[in-house]
């Protein structure tokens, strides 16, 4: 018997979860939008910026329509907060788990994911898109297109 592991002993969810939980990043600027947008720090602001800005333009997106944000990849934050906070209907997801966002789910990649009342759509960052083309064009035909531009 002693070979079997006391579970409540166990550290199955470490302390850094309690992070989630806590405000680490400031939203209060964000206005409610149906669109919202996560992404990992650019690595090259001057390439990955503009490039980000085509998609959406590409989507027929509007300013008024989305916010942006950008959280390290050790960084975590409550989607459930934001969602309910700025209405929230989309979420893309560029470079970004879901676990970090709180959410315990497994999503397809470059695909809209049904969940929690909102559709996630989950990319690689931008800069490894670029290096991508294949998975970029596969975001596009089977996420964004179909979720922005056949969708309205």
């Amino acid at each position: 018997m002693s070979d079997i592991p006391a579970i409540i002993n166990t550290g199955i969810i470490s302390n850094e979860w309690d992070q989630a939980w806590l405000e680490t990043v400031s939203f209060k600027d964000l206005q409610p939008k149906p669109v919202l947008i996560i992404t990992s720090p650019y690595r090259d602001s001057r390439s990955e910026e503009p490039q980000l800005q085509k998609m959406l333009e590409a989507c027929k997106l509007t300013t008024d329509q989305y916010n942006i944000i950008q959280i390290n990849e050790n960084q975590l934050i409550r989607i459930a907060t934001l969602s309910n906070k700025l209405s929230i209907k989309t979420v893309l997801l560029l470079g970004i788990l879901p676990n970090q966002l709180g959410i315990s789910a497994q999503f397809i990649l470059n695909t809209p994911n049904r969940f929690a009342d909102s559709i996630f759509i989950p990319a690689l960052s931008i800069w490894e898109m670029e290096q991508q083309p294949e998975l970029k064009k596969q975001l596009w035909n089977n996420a964004l297109k179909p979720v922005f531009i056949e969708n309205k």
